[in-house]
Formats: C-alpha cells, sequence, structure tokens
C-alpha cells in the first residue's frame, strides 16, 4: 500500500533475531504450537527483550574499557539531529566512553574538488573556508555525556537505541544494524503507529514524529536524572529548537501585538530560480492580512523574525503540494543550494553552514526514493569531502558536486552554527 499524504520511503528490513539463552523448559515452550493471542502486541514484546540484549553489550563493552590504558585518545561523540552521522573529535581517557560516530567508507575519489563557485550566498566565503571541517560547540556533546541515563532509565528505550545505531558499525561483533534500525521503527511505531508496518511513508513527517518522541521524554528523563543528582538536558530543545517572533500592526491605529512560537524545522515555499538566501528572505519579509483591530480596522501588517537561533536549523523544502483538484503534486523547481547564510536574530547575528541534504529522487510525489548526502568529517584532502548514503552504498563525493546536482531533489537540508 501506498499514503497518498506526500512523498514516502520504504523500510524493507528482516524482523531481528536475537540469540537468547533459554532453559529445556522454555524450548519446549517455543516448539510446542498454541493459539496466538489476538490482542498481545508482539512488536514491543521483541523490543523489550531486544533492550536486554543490547543492556548486556552495553555493559560488556564497559567492563572491557575500564581495563584500557588511562592515556589520552580521540573519540568522537556523536552530534544530535545529524542524519549523516556527524561526529566531532574531542580530547578524552580512554575508558567506559566507547561511543564512535564518524564516516568511513572505502571507495575513493579519484577527482579533485571542484573551485567554488559565485553565489548569492549571505556570507561571502572562500573555497578555503567552505572546506574546512565545521566547528561543533561544546554543548553538541550532551546526548553522549548523559549516556548513563538513557542505559538506566527503563523508560528511554528510543535514546538507547540512538546511541547503539551510533555505535554499531565499529562494534560489528556486539551489534546488528538490522537488527537495531528494525527495533528503532518498532520502537518510534508505538507513539506513532503509521510507521509501525512496511507501508512507505513521509521522511519529513518521521523526522517530526521522532523529535516529538524525544521531547516527550524530556519530563520523565528529567525527574530520573534528579534522583542520579544530575541534570538531563533535552537534545532537540537545546540544539534544534528555535523561537519564531511574530509582530502583527494595525494599519489604522499602530496597535502592535507580539507572538513568539517555537519550531524544530523550517519550511520554506518553492518558487522557479529561487535560492535558499532568497526563499529565507520571503519567509521573513512583510506580508498583509485582514485581522479586525478594536478600533475597526480590517487590515494589519505581519513580519516575521528569529528571536533565538539553534546550533542545528533544519530547513524543510515544501517540493509537494495540492493542485486544484486537490491531487498531491510534486514541485521539480531548482533551488540554488546555498553552503553559507546568515540569520539574524533579537540578540545575534549568526553565519550557519551546510552540512547535510536529504534528496527526494522520483518522478512524483506517490513514488520515488530518499538518499542522503552529509559533510565527511574524516576529508583532510580535498577539505570539501562530502558521503552519499543510497541505502546500504555509501560512495565518496564534493560538496560542489553534491549541491549542483541536488537542486532539483533537495528536500531536507540542515544547516551548523559555525564558531566566530
Amino acid at each position: 500500500m501506498e499514503s497518498s499524504r506526500g512523498p514516502h520511503f520504504s523500510l524493507e528490513l528482516e524482523t531481528p533475531t536475537l540469540a537468547l539463552v533459554t532453559s529445556p523448559e522454555d524450548k519446549q515452550r517455543e516448539e510446542t504450537p498454541s493459539e496466538p493471542q489476538k490482542d498481545a502486541p508482539r512488536e514491543p514484546q521483541r523490543s523489550s527483550w531486544a533492550t536486554k540484549v543490547i543492556r548486556c553489550r552495553f555493559w560488556l563493552r564497559r567492563l572491557i574499557g575500564r581495563f584500557r590504558k588511562k592515556n589520552k585518545v580521540d573519540t568522537c561523540d556523536f552530534e544530535p539531529g545529524s542524519t549523516t552521522g556527524a561526529a566531532v573529535l574531542s580530547p578524552r581517557k580512554a575508558g567506559p566512553k566507547l561511543f564512535k560516530m564518524t564516516n568511513r567508507v572505502a571507495p575513493q575519489l579519484s577527482s579533485q574538488a571542484e573551485p567554488e563557485t559565485s553565489s548569492v550566498h549571505p556570507v561571502p566565503t572562500s573555497s578555503r573556508s567552505n572546506c574546512s571541517v565545521p566547528e561543533v560547540p561544546t554543548s553538541s556533546r550532551t546526548l553522549s555525556s548523559q549516556e548513563d541515563i538513557f542505559w538506566n532509565c527503563d523508560e528511554a528505550e528510543l535514546m538507547r537505541l540512538i546511541h547503539a545505531i551510533a555505535d554499531a558499525p565499529y562494534n560489528p561483533g556486539l551489534f546488528n544494524m538490522r537488527e537495531l534500525l528494525t527495533l528503532f521503527r518498532q520502537t518510534v511505531a508505538l507513539s506513532a503507529p503509521e510507521f509501525g508496518g512496511y507501508q512507505q511513508q513521509d521522511a519529513h513527517e518521521f523526522l517530526m514524529a521522532l523529535m516529538l518522541q524525544i521531547q516527550s521524554l524530556s519530563s520523565i528523563l528529567e525527574v530520573f536524572a534528579s534522583s542520579l543528582e544530575v541534570t538531563y538536558v533535552c537534545p532537540v530543545k537545546r540544539h534544534i529548537m528555535f523561537e519564531m517572533e511574530n509582530v502583527r500592526i494595525c494599519r489604522r491605529c499602530g496597535e502592535r501585538s507580539t507572538r513568539q512560537e517555537d519550531f524544530t524545522v523550517l519550511s520554506l515555499d518553492l518558487f522557479p530560480r529561487s535560492s535558499i538566501a532568497n526563499l529565507l528572505n520571503h519567509q521573513l519579509m512583510e506580508t498583509e492580512l485582514e485581522y479586525h483591530c478594536e478600533c475597526g480596522g480590517g487590515v494589519s501588517s505581519q513580519t516575521t523574525t528569529f528571536h533565538t537561533l539553534p546550533n542545528f536549523l533544519i530547513v524543510h523544502l515544501k517540493r509537494f503540494t495540492f493542485d486544484s483538484q486537490y491531487r498531491l503534486q510534486k514541485l521539480k523547481y531548482p533551488v540554488q543550494l546555498d553552503r553559507n547564510i546568515l540569520l539574524r536574530s533579537r540578540q545575534e547575528n549568526q553565519s550557519f553552514k551546510l552540512v547535510n541534504i536529504i534528496s527526494h529522487l522520483g518522478i512524483s510525489a506517490n513514488h520515488g526514493h530518499y538518499i542522503s548526502d552529509g559533510v565527511d568529517l574524516e576529508d583532510t584532502s580535498s577539505g570539501d569531502g562530502w558521503l552519499t548514503y543510497n541505502d546500504s552504498n555509501v560512495t565518496r563525493s564534493t560538496g560542489n558536486n553534491i549541491c549542483r546536482n541536488r537542486m532539483s531533489t533537495a528536500y531536507i537540508l540542515m544547516y551548523q552554527r559555525q564558531r566566530v
């Protein structure tokens, strides 16, 4: 089946097989056929058993880490909100901290990175500045620094799975990526049933559901963290969420009203021959709206500005809309993907750099395939290395080539705050 709500992706993963130690009595009961229980949900039960296995592997890994030497090593902390496996290098002591998250692939890129071409970026940069590895605020280590909370709180299974997925590529003997991804989908589906089956779904909707569930865990994890005499910080609220301020002014009497609203994703309308900078400017420009004021006026002006800025700005391009006959269609307008943008808020002006692109490949809104492109943080030669993730295939490219080839297919963009 296909959903008619928008573009879709398909999660075709096999049900994980977990090798659990069972007693002879349990084995005999398993071999004896019995009537299936109609009301008993099976996916959550598998997820619960898998959590125990993941926990055992985690504590085993921590035990091994305690016997390592105490010299300093470079460890990679998981980046919250990153879909490309971004990481930041930081010197740490060897020990129970074993989560490593970097991009490692076998293919080598033979061609050299192309020089940066001119664009209408709000922030003019040289090709060399675009080649530097983006610096990450120290606060972006929130997810890794609070792993003890995740691994000891029973309700934090979603956060444990995120950690395990980040660690799986570097511990193939401890974790199986297919199992983890299946359990991850099942866990998200407990609160968002539309993602429980194998129907195709929209990538933007899945991202929104995931961030909403992470936020909903905040109250539980805050209480649990207080029992450990530590503080829990929600990674979505700290690094992705931002505030927009709407100011409405009556054209007749000049009455002014201000309203602030929280966002995790900035959705932009598409127009032909545009760039990300132009779309942002259009989103923030003054508009005229009908509003009945107490003075009797019926027209007001409204302006929208950033009140606060996030560490990671997620931009959603509205490529899917309904026509006059209420049929879902895909807009194929090419958009210049600005590598650098400048955002202004009430408190600051901040430069952001493009680090990830999720693209929808397909001729229509009801059919297609999603791929992801992200900055290669291990690239030290060209400095403009990017990685393309197409299911299980990972290939090397450059930022220039990616931005040029994704102009008509880019769907979700991630920009990272740059240090001044």
